[in-house]
């Protein structure tokens, strides 16, 4: 109710832990409830609040081609879609040595995810510890990212290395990592290539030519 009922274009609604159009439904069903309380007391309020959902679970990967369909924009929560797809805790000591974020399953459904939704017109952000790597932005470029989230901390850092790469080499980079079958094989050409981007021998006429935005 607060949310519906706040100044126009100053709030979205992003749903965590996503499954399934049915969720999407019942969201929907309780937003309409609180836009007809809101009507029967004549206060304004958002018709149209954009509404969108956290990719971070395989299920919701596979329903994507549902979900574009019925929500505004997206957001893939890379924390959890590792700990899901690899059905590791790493909180746990005893499993936290298989949580891996270069597993060639997590990089797909990534990339599979950004695809779709972009094929759908609509937005996508990447958050988690991943969205603030420096290794992991050619990546997230390459495969058409358009927005990271991360700790301000990071920012200034993330927007020195964006400024060192060009779209079509980060498009081959992740073309080339998606090809690959290992975590290991994926880790040796993500240090390969750091070693020229983070230690700044990319070449400048390789500016960055992708409208990036890096957000907290």
């Amino acid at each position: 109710r607060a949310a519906t009922s706040a100044p126009e274009g100053t709030v979205r609604i992003l749903l965590p832990m996503v499954t399934s159009a049915s969720d999407v439904t019942e969201v929907r069903l309780c937003l309409a409830q609180a836009a007809a309380e809101l009507d029967s007391e004549n206060l304004k309020y958002e018709q149209n609040l954009p509404l969108g959902g956290m990719i971070e679970l395989p299920a919701a990967v596979a329903s994507i081609g549902d979900l574009v369909q019925i929500l505004d924009f997206f957001s893939i929560g890379t924390n959890d879609l590792v700990q899901y797809t690899l059905a590791v805790d790493r909180t746990n000591a005893r499993v936290s040595r298989w949580w891996e974020e270069c597993h060639p399953a997590v990089l797909r459904l990534i990339a599979q995810t950004v695809k779709r939704v972009r094929e759908a017109g609509k937005g996508i952000s990447v958050c988690g510890e991943m969205a603030s790597r420096l290794n992991m932005a050619p990546f997230f470029i390459g495969i058409g990212c358009s927005a990271l989230s991360m700790d301000a901390a990071h920012i200034p850092a993330m927007k020195e290395c964006v400024r060192k790469l060009s779209a079509e080499s980060c498009e081959d980079f992740a073309r080339g990592l998606l090809r690959r079958r290992s975590t290991e094989s994926i880790r040796e050409a993500i240090c390969f290539n750091t070693s020229f981007i983070i230690d700044g021998k990319t070449r400048r006429k390789n500016a960055f030519q992708v409208n990036l935005k890096i957000s907290a």
